[in-house]
């Protein structure tokens, strides 16, 4: 999605990606238009304008960005609306395991998994 609105850009006519005719500001159903027609261009499929929203607070989420700043950037009063649009990805969690792994290993510590089967813990 990225590629297609960087390459949209490149080809506008004045600062907006989804301009109108004139290369002004379109109104709110003219963004939608374009917007679609920008996935139908581009063969994506299942995706809503709203859906930017949420990857944004989770790209944000994912560089290490105080939730306090994410919520101040999407302009919410309340840190609970910044959670839900802030998503943990498996790629965030495995990297966030392996950097607890490091500095575990960093500071001589020796980390241990448990697995809990039977309502017993096992160490593995």
């Amino acid at each position: 999605m990225r590629a297609v609105l960087l390459e949209l850009h490149a080809r506008a006519r004045g600062e907006y990606v989804f301009a109108n005719r004139k290369g002004a500001r379109p109104s709110g159903s003219g963004i939608q238009a374009a917007f679609k027609k920008a996935l139908v261009e581009a063969k994506i499929e299942n995706f809503r304008f709203h859906d930017l929203r949420h990857t944004f607070g989770t790209r944000l989420g994912e560089g290490g960005v105080s939730p306090f700043i994410i919520a101040e950037l999407r302009g919410h009063s309340d840190i609970k609306m910044t959670a839900r649009y802030t998503h943990p990805t498996e790629e965030g969690k495995r990297a966030a395991v392996e950097c607890a792994i490091a500095s575990a290993e960093e500071n001589g510590h020796v980390l241990v998994t448990r697995r809990f089967r039977a309502g017993q813990a096992t160490g593995a």
